[in-house]
């Protein structure tokens, strides 16, 4: 899953959005992960809110909050490749 987005060799890179409808406002949630060096950068709308530039193999996991909601990316790897998975929850 996830649009190859690498310059050289395409599939070295992914690019994952989600679009959501939070409080009657569309909110993009993106990552882009690098499969060689296992790099990741992770924006909301246009803020970038996570970036990992040392080099972390195996599942990745990362939540933070926002505008009263919390948000959540998890990266798993199995046999045929990544899977990207997002959630939320508004805090009370």
């Amino acid at each position: 899953m996830g649009k190859d987005v690498g310059k050289t060799m395409s599939n070295t890179k992914k690019m994952v959005k989600w679009g959501l409808l939070i409080d009657d406002k569309r909110v993009v949630i993106t990552i882009k992960h690098s499969i060689l060096s296992h790099k990741k950068v992770i924006w909301y709308n246009d803020e970038i809110v996570k970036e990992t530039k040392q080099f972390l193999t195996g599942d990745f996991d990362y939540a933070w909050s926002k505008d009263k909601h919390i948000f959540k990316i998890v990266i798993t790897k199995d046999a045929e490749g990544y899977a990207y998975c997002t959630d939320w929850m508004v805090l009370s």
